[in-house]
């Protein structure tokens, strides 16, 4: 969250690359290096964990479409890890042996759902929010559109990937049914969705077949700002071509 506090801060800067830091000085905005620093400092906090190394250690490298891997202390493909961030918010997560993706949004009622959903979203995702009032079209768009940033981030494609090839659609109580056409995607993914805080929505997927068990392990808060996952309740459901 953006009420880290300035010794965390100055923390998790301590840790940029020469190149990062030249980036981050490039920023016009306070609000973007915010999100850069806190982004890579969580990054790195997970990571120094899984390699057992110091969070200084770590080195990235970005890949087609800026997806970030881990370059030293050493080239590591069995640890795949996903940033993402909002106005207000950031998040991290990792996986061992298959890609990770995650989005967290705001649930912003001045974004124009109605018009971004017939450009992105399938057909019948658009007339089910066609039928709903305001407040259930914000929450039903940004649940929706996490799961969709969700799966092309962890295929490392973002807004280039197909995201109306997908349907995604949330069944009470928890489940989560998911479909794509997109033969790229044939491969198999795991799906979760929750809500951090009240105002955001936040997806998870992971690149794998329906045989893998998947379990969402928490951090503890370690910094003021961190916002723990135990509390979370999660939807959660495979993706099926289709």
């Amino acid at each position: 969250m953006y009420d880290v506090d300035a010794p965390t801060l100055a923390t998790y800067q301590a840790w940029l690359s020469p190149q990062e830091q030249l980036r981050y000085e490039g920023f016009l905005h306070e609000r973007r290096c915010r999100e850069y620093i806190v982004g890579r400092g969580l990054a790195r906090r997970a990571l120094a964990r899984e390699l057992s190394c110091a969070p200084n250690q770590i080195e990235f490298e970005a890949a087609e479409q800026g997806k970030l891997t881990v370059r030293a202390p050493c080239p590591n493909d069995r640890i795949h890890f996903n940033i993402t961030h909002t106005a207000d918010y950031v998040g991290c997560v990792t996986c061992r042996d298959h890609a990770v993706g995650v989005d967290v949004e705001r649930l912003d009622k001045r974004v124009s759902t109605l018009d971004i959903a017939e450009r992105f979203f399938s057909a019948a995702e658009y007339q089910t929010l066609q039928g709903l009032t305001e407040s259930e079209r914000v929450n039903e768009f940004f649940t929706i559109w996490t799961l969709k940033e969700a799966l092309a981030k962890a295929y490392g494609l973002g807004l280039a990937a197909p995201l109306e090839s997908s349907r995604m659609r949330v069944e009470p109580p928890s489940f989560i049914d998911a479909q794509s056409s997109y033969p790229p995607f044939s491969g198999g993914a795991w799906l979760a969705c929750g809500s951090p805080t009240p105002l955001h929505r936040l997806a998870i997927c992971v690149l794998c077949d329906d045989s893998t068990v998947v379990s969402i392990l928490p951090q503890a808060p370690e910094n003021p700002g961190d916002v723990g996952g135990e509390a979370f309740v999660w939807a959660t459901g495979r993706l099926k071509s289709g």
